[in-house]
């Protein structure tokens, strides 16, 4: 179940225009500013992300 949650709240983020490009610079602004719950959601999403291609992938070969 919390698999499935997961992949939703990942498809939301890039319909609403998330993409990993941009994870590096608000992971900068939030060490800059000192915003630590953004900081730990980008990293999130970006592993994620990155989990999700690796599985989509894998599913296509």
């Amino acid at each position: 179940m919390l698999r499935k949650e997961q992949e939703m709240a990942y498809h939301r983020a890039l319909v609403a225009g998330f993409e990993t490009e941009n994870m590096n610079d608000l992971i900068f602004f939030a060490d800059h500013y000192g915003a630590s719950h953004l900081r730990e959601a980008c990293i999130e999403f970006r592993d994620l992300c990155k989990r999700s291609t690796m599985m989509v992938y894998g599913w296509m070969s």
